[in-house]
């Protein structure tokens, strides 16, 4: 194991530098306010010493240096902690920058907020999920054995204007018939539907 710190709770809420090392039958905890300083150990604004163990509690005592700005604090008054820390005897010395904090705002919030954006997301949702059926019987000129429900058929009509437009089969009639020869002939009528997609405009 080595040296860590697993939370914090300072205020200000600017940029700290940590300093963690061992001072013997405790770990010794020192904040400051720059690299420079926690790494020739001068300005330090607090510290604390706290026993070794895992995510234990560090409340600091504050020192002569003042943070950078504003009074050392509870960044959340409603925790009992400054700090958190890992470490055993014999641990390393180590230093963290940690913080600030920063509020990321909610996906509701300004930008996702204007009047455009919500008229594009709510058309975008309408268009998605509109849509009409629209049902067709079509009668063959024979009798075509692969076609099964749920195949989908491609319609083609020059009197009805229609191109290539694809149809889910729902339903196959077989006719049967006998001419004057007695001749048996056979022929599939389908109920085919359409979905159209109704977009707004």
């Amino acid at each position: 194991m080595a040296f860590d710190v697993t939370d914090w709770n300072i205020n200000p809420n600017q940029k700290w530098f940590v300093k963690l090392s061992d001072a013997g039958t405790t770990a010794l905890i020192e904040l400051f306010n720059t690299l420079a300083d926690a790494q020739a150990g001068t300005n330090r604004v607090a510290f604390a010493n706290v026993a070794f163990g895992v995510d234990v509690k560090v409340l600091l005592a504050a020192d002569t240096t003042p943070p950078s700005f504003g009074t050392l604090a509870k960044f959340n008054i409603q925790l009992d902690y400054h700090l958190k820390i890992t470490g055993v005897d014999g641990d390393a010395t180590k230093r963290f920058a940690i913080g600030p904090f920063t509020d990321l705002p909610p996906v509701e919030d300004p930008l996702m907020l204007s009047e455009a954006v919500i008229l594009a997301r709510a058309n975008l949702e309408i268009n998605r999920g509109t849509h009409s059926i629209l049902a067709r019987a079509l009668s063959l000129d024979s009798h075509y054995p692969a076609l099964n429900g749920g195949d989908i058929v491609t319609l083609s009509s020059t009197r009805r204007g229609l191109v290539a437009v694809r149809n889910r089969i729902e339903s196959i009639t077989i006719t049967a018939r006998i001419d004057e020869s007695k001749e048996l002939t056979f022929n599939d009528s389908l109920e085919v539907v359409e979905f159209l997609d109704f977009v707004r405009q």
